[in-house]
C-alpha cells in the first residue's frame, strides 16, 4: 500500500510541476502587447485563404496572357517561369504542382497531354487535335491510324 501512495504522490508532484509551468506560460503570454510583435497589425488578421486566392488570381491572369500571346498550349514549366518572372510567388512545396493544381481547379483551363495547358473554352487548332491521334488516342467514331483494333465498322473504340 505504501508503494501505491508513494507512486501517486510522485505523479501528483509531476502534475503540479507541469501545472506551474503552464501557469507561467499563460502569465507571460497575457503580459505581451500584441502591437509590439513584428508583423502584427492593428486590425484583425486576414484569413490565409484570402491571400492565397489573390496569388491564385494573379497567377491565373499571367497564364491567361501567356496562352493568348503564344496561341498554343504551353507546358507547365514554362507557365511557372512566366508567373515567377512577373514576381508572383506561387507558394506550396512544388511550384509546378501548385500551379498545375490551380489550373486544374479552374474551369478556365485544361491540360492536353503531351502539349501543355490551354483555354478550356477555346478549341485547339486542327493540327493540334491530330496530335492525339498520333499518340494512339482517337475520338469515338473516328478511324485511328495507329490502332487497327476497332469496332465492326473499322472505327476506334473509345478509351
Amino acid at each position: 500500500m505504501d508503494t501505491i501512495i508513494a507512486e501517486a504522490k510522485a505523479q501528483l508532484d509531476a502534475v503540479n510541476a507541469t501545472r506551474d509551468k503552464l501557469l507561467r506560460i499563460i502569465s507571460i503570454a497575457e503580459s505581451i502587447d500584441p502591437s509590439t510583435i513584428s508583423g502584427s497589425s492593428a486590425g484583425p488578421a486576414q484569413p490565409r485563404r484570402q491571400r492565397d486566392k489573390t496569388k491564385s488570381q494573379e497567377s491565373l491572369a499571367v497564364v491567361r496572357r501567356v496562352l493568348d500571346e503564344r496561341g498554343t498550349p504551353v507546358a507547365i514549366a514554362e507557365l511557372v517561369d512566366a508567373v515567377l518572372d512577373h514576381g508572383i510567388v506561387i507558394g506550396g512545396k512544388d511550384d509546378a504542382k501548385t500551379l498545375s493544381a490551380r489550373l486544374s481547379n479552374s474551369t478556365e483551363f485544361e491540360s492536353h497531354r503531351g502539349l501543355g495547358w490551354w483555354h478550356a473554352n477555346v478549341p485547339l487548332s486542327p493540327e493540334r487535335d491530330d496530335s492525339e491521334e498520333a499518340e494512339g488516342h482517337s475520338l469515338v467514331g473516328e478511324p485511328s491510324a495507329s490502332h487497327h483494333q476497332g469496332g465492326p465498322d473499322g472505327t476506334a473504340l473509345a478509351r
